[in-house]
């Protein structure tokens, strides 16, 4: 079962950690930036301390897919988090590899993109190289890897061989699947029956080549799913943190009444066109100052804490990129209620930030 974090899960699992691992473990469980872990913070906590003592590298990794949009503001909030996480392991002592998988190959699998192979492929050198200034940029430590590099190790074509075969065994109205259709939206779901979950099943043998997983909060089914394979063949669990969902920009309150599911899972925050919602994103070097002011100052936000806070996001990923361009490597902290306090000069901290340490530098 995913943990989804409270407060007082939070306190428990802060002091049961050592003290070098408490301020992550803080971090790990801020509600302004996480949603739930899979299985626990506390397990995950287990896995660091067990590796930190045999040694062993911990492999990070955060992995997205792409349209012929371009890279979101959203993508930046996952580069920049698996980056503080590196920082704050590799200062207490840890060999850490992070890694942001870029899926080339999975980008292509369903019909309707295979139809914009030329634009995909357009976008993946595009793609590539601005992620490469973003490294840059913030003296971000994160490797790129490609998912078709990956396909060609033998550790991968024996997971998938593992994780297909496992499916292969499970009934179609069972737990397994059941986790697989949820990964994706309702108008999705006919589209990634007809590929068998190809994609899902891809997705899973590509995790278990890392330790630890971020991200999305709909991630966390195709991490149940491999929970589920774990357990019966007992091999290892993935350990998987979910960041809190990205929010469409320029939507009023009636939008998320009427969008239920997006306000629960977001949109996919490395696809500028989920549901068709790419006018309601920050889409870098695309996004001027001027759209960008238009857009904050019609988006819904809210002092309320159980509902969307899409400026509260951006604000976020904006001050992040300022430490990092700083080269301030320290786990941030956000105070939510705080920020929520005053909602109109948090819209314009956040346009200010974003222009000035996001749309400028890059």
């Amino acid at each position: 079962m995913v943990e989804h974090l409270s407060p007082k899960q939070a306190i428990q699992v802060q002091v049961q950690v050592y003290p070098p691992m408490k301020k992550l473990t803080q971090f790990l469980t801020s509600q302004t930036l996480f949603s739930a872990a899979l299985p626990s913070v506390k397990e995950l906590m287990s896995l660091l301390e067990k590796k930190k003592t045999q040694g062993q590298t911990i492999k990070i990794f955060y992995g997205e897919t792409y349209d012929e949009f371009g890279i979101t503001i959203d993508s930046l909030k996952y580069y920049f988090i698996l980056s503080f996480i590196h920082f704050h392991l590799k200062k207490v002592g840890f060999k850490v590899e992070s890694n942001v998988v870029q899926a080339d190959v999975a980008s292509l699998i369903n019909k309707s993109a295979q139809q914009k192979q030329e634009e995909l492929a357009q976008q993946k050198k595009e793609r590539l190289k601005l992620l490469k200034q973003i490294i840059r940029t913030y003296h971000l430590p994160i490797k790129i890897k490609l998912m078709s590099d990956l396909f060609s190790t033998k550790e991968y074509k024996e997971n998938i061989e593992l994780v297909s075969s496992h499916a292969g065994n499970q009934s179609h109205d069972g737990e397994f699947f059941s986790n697989l259709e949820k990964t994706v939206l309702k108008n999705r779901l006919k589209q990634e029956q007809k590929t068998k979950f190809k994609y899902a099943l891809e997705a899973i043998a590509t995790s278990m080549m890392f330790d630890i997983k971020l991200g999305p909060p709909r991630e966390q089914f195709y991490d149940q799913a491999q929970h589920l394979m774990a357990n019966d063949l007992k091999t290892n669990e993935l350990n998987s943190i979910y960041f809190n969902p990205s929010y469409p920009l320029g939507q009023n309150f009636a939008f998320f009444l009427s969008n239920p599911e997006i306000e629960e899972f977001g949109l996919t925050p490395y696809k500028a066109g989920s549901n068709k919602m790419n006018d309601s994103r920050i889409i870098l070097e695309k996004t001027t100052s001027k759209q960008l002011g238009a857009i904050v100052g019609k988006s819904f936000e809210s002092p309320n804490s159980n509902v969307a806070h899409p400026i509260l996001d951006l604000f976020m990923i904006a001050d992040m990129a300022e430490k990092l361009s700083n080269q301030n490597q320290d786990l941030p902290d956000y105070n939510q209620a705080k920020l929520l306090s005053d909602i109109e000069a948090l819209k314009e901290k956040a346009i200010s930030l974003v222009d000035r340490e996001i749309l400028r530098k890059i």
